[in-house]
């Protein structure tokens, strides 16, 4: 019996916008898996997907058209099983595993420092000889030297260039090792800290996990915060 305070065609409007809203909130929920699964056939990455109250994680290329990649949905209950299997191996591992690995990366990375030194003295060759090949040229350019002697001169100087630029190769590295072992001391410190797994624990998951590859022969490749990567069986049970 009264007049609208908005109109008909405002208020659909206003329902659309927030339907879209809600659709978009949707997409945007962020899981533990989001954006940590890589498929191993194709490269891409891996979108989370709900059917009939089953989780599973697909390929999207494979999700898109399955005749560009063959890799089918693994259920997410087997992804949460294997970092529970690999957390435990970890933990009565660590020791003997991890431990040891610090102790290399600490050796490499004295040695790395030694030859960061070399590779700074060698620079300092090389920017000594590329002065005279300029001292040379402004002699030769000036009529001071002669061109025979200057080319011969050139090509002496060219010979120890190359041979300094090449061992200047070879010692230099362009690892950040000291980076690494601090990423695997915290990831030691984590496993050592925590107990033994018998559930998913989101948390631990990403202080642990970077990224996980879907093999072509389904198995689950974890790389490890730090690059260290472990390989588990995808395992599936008969009724989930």
């Amino acid at each position: 019996t009264h007049e609208a305070i908005i109109s008909q065609d405002e208020f659909d409007k206003v329902q659309n916008l927030m339907a879209k809203r809600r659709l978009n909130s949707k997409k945007s929920e962020i899981y533990p898996l989001s954006q940590k699964i890589v498929c191993g056939e194709c490269g891409h990455k891996f979108r989370r997907i709900e059917y009939r109250n089953r989780v599973s994680w697909v390929c999207r290329t494979h999700h898109n058209n399955s005749k560009d990649c063959s890799l089918k949905p693994v259920p997410e209950y087997t992804i949460y099983e294997a970092f529970i299997r690999l957390f435990n191996k970890l933990k009565i591992n660590c020791k003997v595993i991890l431990t040891p690995v610090i102790g290399q990366l600490e050796k490499l990375s004295a040695t790395q420092k030694i030859g960061n030194q070399q590779a700074m003295s060698i620079q300092s060759e090389i920017a000594s000889l590329r002065s005279q090949q300029y001292q040379l040229s402004r002699l030769n350019t000036s009529g001071i030297l002669a061109d025979d002697i200057y080319n011969l001169q050139t090509r002496e100087l060219d010979g120890k260039l190359q041979r300094l630029k090449n061992e200047l190769m070879s010692v230099s590295s362009t690892d950040d090792t000291d980076i690494f072992i601090d990423k695997l001391s915290f990831l030691i410190s984590v496993i050592e800290s925590e107990p033994m797994q018998t559930g998913f624990n989101p948390a631990l998951f990403e202080q642990i996990i970077e990224q996980i590859t879907v093999t072509e022969n389904y198995e689950l490749r974890f790389r490890l915060h730090g690059g260290i990567e472990f390989t588990e069986q995808i395992i599936t049970k008969k009724g989930r």
